[in-house]
Formats: structure tokens, C-alpha cells, sequence
């Protein structure tokens, strides 16, 4: 089965300004979220690990939704269960499977269970009480995280790591419209700039990342010749050192599921 393709490219870190100032992408302009992973744990990324990514996204623009997302990654399809076999959604949230193709990698299927939350909500789930994050799971991401990795989740141990600032813009580049996004961990010099296009043909997949590089290219920008995981890394961050900042530690709770 053919699953659309995310087709993403970093900026080298270095260009970064250069490359916002070449696209005439304005911080006025720009979409803004600050999101936070969860892991398990004290230390490590026992989830990260196992190829789950635990993640809420706040807009800071109250008129937009936020999120909270489980995302397996990479995806092994045949593990996952009937009910999720195939793209999906209802009212408030919406599964997702697709690829991403970063630089010369080979693609890496993943799978989004993605539930929308109100601003308040998405607030309550930040403000450190471990009950409060976990209500704002669903039964379903928590029964897809158990039927994937044959492990219950124990949100009992959950923790917040975060956050990351988030300006998002979108773009006509070429014969594209592209997402541009940046991500900061304040106080660091960890910074990103991913540009990213979906093609939902995947016979049109090459030419349209031959397009696309053409495109930057064009336009000048110096993309890096070694894709990070952006994840990976802000996970990383947040795990090697608890004093990070921003990182946040929710205080015991029962860890009940949500709804």
C-alpha cells in the first residue's frame, strides 16, 4: 500500500537567518506552538527507544487547536492492530499513517494517533500535575501504545520534557507550497529550520523532491548534507541533563487514564 511522503530537508543551523531572510518568512507571519515530549522515567527515552513519541503542542493562538499526539516511528505496519490499518478520523481526532523522507535516507513509516485539545486543556496538561497530563490521553492512544509495543504504558511515571519554541509558516516556493518550520530550546544553541512538502501520490514522490530541491536551490539555501533527527535530539537534551531548561517534572499523581 502507497502512503503519502512527507519530504523534508534541514537548513544548515548556521544559515538559518539568512535562509528566514531569503523567504521573506516574517515572525508576525508565523504560526506559533510551544510543544513538550513525554517520557517515562527519571532517565533515558525508554519510549523514544521503542519508537514511540509521546507529544503535545500548544498554539499559542487561543482561535487554534492543540494537540496531543502518539506517533510510532518507525512504524512497522503488519504490528499494528486491525482497527488501525488504515488512515482515519472523527470528530476530534484523526489517524494518520504516512512517510518521511529526510535527505538520502530511505523513507521511515510512521503512524499518528492525534487527538485535538482546547487551549485550557492543553494547559492543564502542562502546568506539571501528572494527573492533569494524563487525563488528556485517550483510551484509544493509550490501547494502540499496549497493542503496538505489547507493553501497558505505566503513566504513573510519566514526565514532561519541554519545551520547544515553534514558529511554522507556509510558503509558495516555485511551483510548491511549502511548511517551513523552526524549532528553539531556549537558552541553548539547539536550533532547527525543516522545510517540508506532502506528496500524496507515490508515483509523484522523486520528481516532486527533485522539484523541491530545485527549488531551494534556487532560492539559495544551504541545506544540510547530514539530516538530524530533530526529535531525537531535544529528547536527548532533555534526558542528559535534569536541569535542562524548561524541563518540567509533574508531581505524583494516581495516573488515571483519560477518556
Amino acid at each position: 500500500m502507497g502512503y503519502p511522503v512527507e519530504i523534508k530537508a534541514n537548513v544548515q543551523q548556521e544559515t538559518i537567518d539568512d535562509a528566514l531572510s531569503r523567504l521573506r518568512l516574517k515572525d508576525e507571519a508565523a504560526e506559533k506552538r510551544s510543544i513538550h515530549f513525554c517520557e517515562k522515567d527519571k532517565t533515558g527515552t525508554p519510549l523514544n527507544e521503542q519508537g514511540v513519541i509521546l507529544r503535545i503542542r500548544r498554539n499559542a493562538d487561543d482561535t487554534e487547536k492543540s494537540d496531543i499526539t502518539l506517533k510510532l516511528r518507525p512504524c512497522l505496519t503488519e504490528k499494528l492492530p486491525p482497527k488501525w490499518s488504515a488512515p482515519s478520523e472523527g470528530e476530534g481526532w484523526e489517524f494518520r499513517i504516512e512517510q518521511d523522507w529526510s535527505g538520502d535516507q530511505d523513507p521511515v513509516t510512521s503512524a499518528s494517533l492525534i487527538r485535538d485539545l482546547t487551549p485550557a486543556a492543553a494547559d492543564k496538561a502542562l502546568n506539571g500535575d501528572l494527573d492533569e497530563l494524563v487525563a488528556v490521553l485517550s483510551l484509544d492512544q493509550l490501547e494502540l501504545c499496549q497493542d503496538y509495543t505489547g507493553q501497558q504504558l505505566d503513566t504513573s511515571t510519566l514526565r514532561l520534557l519541554g519545551p520547544v519554541r515553534s514558529r511554522k509558516w507556509k510558503f509558495e516556493l516555485g511551483e510548491r507550497t511549502v511548511n517551513g518550520e523552526e524549532w528553539v530550546i531556549p537558552d541553548t544553541p539547539i536550533r532547527f529550520f525543516e522545510l517540508s512538502d506532502r506528496e500524496d501520490n507515490p508515483d509523484e514522490v522523486k520528481a516532486t523532491r527533485q522539484t523541491l530541491l530545485a527549488s531551494y536551490k534556487t532560492a539559495k539555501l544551504e541545506l544540510s548534507t547530514t539530516p538530524e533527527m530533530k526529535t531525537k535530539i531535544v529528547l536527548d537534551h532533555f534526558s542528559r541533563d535534569p536541569n535542562a531548561p524548561g524541563e518540567q517534572a509533574p508531581e505524583s499523581g494516581g495516573g488515571t487514564t483519560g477518556s
